[in-house]
């Protein structure tokens, strides 16, 4: 059986998967931290406030690869419309980054 699916259901779908991590937001003058909720020192999205870039972490987009079964460039295209839909972010550029910890957000 087919399903057809309009981009902004799938949209929906994509919010609901990220709003259901939980994300600590931390907020400086030039970034916004989208952190894990557990350890609040994970970072998962940042977003740069001056440049409008946005980076996602390798584990969040591969998270998202097996469960929805999404290329890449989907996988960032849907990120940075969730971020303008939820956060008004307006995003530019979008890419991945690799995980890691700051004891700046401790």
């Amino acid at each position: 059986m087919k399903f057809i699916v309009t981009e902004s259901q799938f949209l929906n779908v994509i919010s609901k998967f990220l709003k259901q991590k939980n994300f600590v937001l931390k907020e400086t003058n030039d970034y916004v931290y989208f952190l894990t909720p557990k350890s609040k020192k994970v970072l998962n999205i940042i977003y740069v406030k001056d440049t409008n870039y946005c980076y996602i972490t390798y584990d969040l987009g591969h998270a998202m690869k097996l469960f929805f079964d999404l290329s890449n460039d989907k996988i960032l295209d849907l990120v940075g419309k969730w971020l303008n839909k939820e956060y008004g972010f307006e995003v530019k550029n979008i890419n991945f980054i690799f995980p890691w910890e700051e004891k700046v957000f401790e």
